[in-house]
């Protein structure tokens, strides 16, 4: 879905543009021209790459409309619900760790 763009971007791919779509995370031509919109940023606490930008927003709060993810109390980090572990597990092939 996402492919490396430069060192600190990815670029959404034609199939990755469809699956977020389908999911109702609209993607205009415009977007994916800016550097901005799919940026790399570390996880201070995972030390691995997740999206950010527009693109990694545009997902956070679609995935919480959805209700697969929820905010954990008093901190900025979001747990995994049970339809969205069934989701991501069937979308995706991700399978939630516990932790």
């Amino acid at each position: 879905m996402f492919s490396p763009g430069s060192h600190r971007s990815y670029s959404l791919t034609g199939r990755g543009r469809l699956w977020c779509e389908e999911l109702g995370i609209a993607v205009r031509e415009s977007q994916l021209k800016h550097p901005r919109f799919a940026r790399q940023c570390l996880d201070w606490t995972e030390r691995r790459h997740h999206v950010a930008g527009e693109l990694g927003a545009a997902m956070l709060a679609r995935f919480r409309e959805l209700k697969w993810i929820a905010p954990r109390r008093g901190s900025r980090a979001v747990r995994v619900t049970l339809e969205g572990a069934r989701q991501f597990q069937q979308r995706l092939g991700l399978r939630a760790v516990s932790g």
